[in-house]
């Protein structure tokens, strides 16, 4: 009995993976190591944006005269959903758990921005480093993949600043249940 219960969740975690594209895993690798290595540039191509100044917009998130907000490079398992097609595009849905560190350059209330960075990221594990004066943070995440004539990515989280808000018309936020 046991053998058959791992052979049946062998394969629906096969299913899930084999639904998502190679070039699309391949493309969901190179934006995940664009982020860790602050690659404004990468980001500004493979993220679906409208924002006029979308480099100015990230490069301010990333690293301002306050705080360094950084990926961890971890070994990132992500959930792809089945394809849905709206209007004419090809979406996924992408689940992963992600970290971050964030690490403030001037002196902070710990308890206060603990709190606020929880709530904002909707954290399930955060750690305070009091010689870096950073914070590590796990949460689940979210982002939407786009293919029309490539691929475009939308973080549908705080991950990022709301750029991609634009890329989401409401046909995929009803779809995604994202009203």
């Amino acid at each position: 009995m046991k053998t058959k219960l791992f052979l049946l969740l062998l394969l629906l975690t096969a299913s899930v993976s084999a639904q998502a594209p190679a070039a699309l895993q391949s493309e969901v690798k190179k934006l995940y190591t664009a982020c860790h290595d602050i690659d404004i540039t990468a980001l500004t191509e493979m993220l679906c944006t409208t924002e006029a100044d979308i480099y100015g917009t990230l490069d301010s998130y990333f690293l301002n005269e306050n705080d360094k907000f950084r990926y961890v490079f971890t070994n990132v398992k992500y959930n792809y959903s089945a394809p849905q097609t709206i209007d004419g595009k090809t979406y996924y849905l992408i689940n992963f758990r992600n970290m971050v560190r964030v690490t403030y350059f001037k002196p902070i209330d710990v308890a206060a921005k603990q709190a606020e960075l929880k709530a904002l990221f909707g954290a399930t594990e955060i750690t305070y480093n009091k010689d870096r004066n950073a914070f590590l943070l796990a949460y689940p995440a979210k982002m939407l993949a786009i293919q029309e004539s490539g691929w475009k990515f939308a973080f549908l989280d705080k991950t990022l600043p709301p750029v991609s808000a634009g890329c989401l018309t409401e046909n995929v936020k009803k779809a995604f249940g994202l009203q």
